[in-house]
């Protein structure tokens, strides 16, 4: 369960990602430059993100216990549950 409240910010200098693709170069990055976790949002729901420690996090794979994550043929990520404690 994720506690609190998520307000997007956007702040670019230089130059922008584009929504159409870009073409990258050495040193190019997608991040932050400080220790706030990037966000990743979809349809203005927060789908998942990675904390400034390097952990991912994936908002459709969070609930209650321990579970195993496995894929379809299509690349999609599911949760498989294992029971026991949380």
């Amino acid at each position: 369960m994720c506690l609190g409240t998520f307000h997007p910010a956007f702040s670019q200098s230089g130059r922008k990602w584009s929504a159409g693709g870009d073409n990258s170069s050495p040193g190019d990055v997608l991040g932050t430059n400080n220790s706030e976790s990037l966000q990743f949002v979809t349809n203005g729901q927060k789908a998942g993100s990675f904390s400034s420690n390097g952990v991912f996090k994936v908002n459709k794979l969070s609930g209650t216990g321990n579970r195993l994550v496995f894929s379809d043929s299509t690349g999609s990520l599911y949760p498989f549950s294992m029971g026991g404690p949380s």
